[in-house]
């Protein structure tokens, strides 16, 4: 089934998408997002601590930011979704009071 363009969608529909993509955006920033950077920051400090700065490998740093890049990137992709969706409804109330 071919998906309808935005514009298209009735506003409780698009209210409905807006709301889910925002949960969906904090959640992932909160669970996903927020704990890599976290993990990141503490190797970060474990390799310039001169005690533990063998524990931490380039290797294991560039693997934690490859895993923060890549959440990063599935953040944008929500931000985008939702940045549509309420385009969408500021461009559908807009014409629904014009014509009133």
């Amino acid at each position: 089934m071919a998906e309808r363009s935005l514009d298209q969608l009735p506003l409780r529909e698009l209210f409905t998408t807006a709301e889910r993509l925002s949960r969906e955006l904090a959640d992932h920033l909160d669970k996903g997002v927020m704990p890599k950077i976290s993990d990141f920051e503490r190797l970060v400090r474990a390799s310039h601590d001169a005690a533990r700065r063998d524990e931490v490998s380039d290797a294991t740093v560039r693997g934690q930011a490859a895993k923060i890049l890549s959440a990063d990137e599935f953040a944008g992709t929500l931000c985008r979704q939702l940045s549509d969706y309420l385009q969408a409804i500021d461009t559908a109330v807009t014409k629904t009071l014009e014509r009133t």
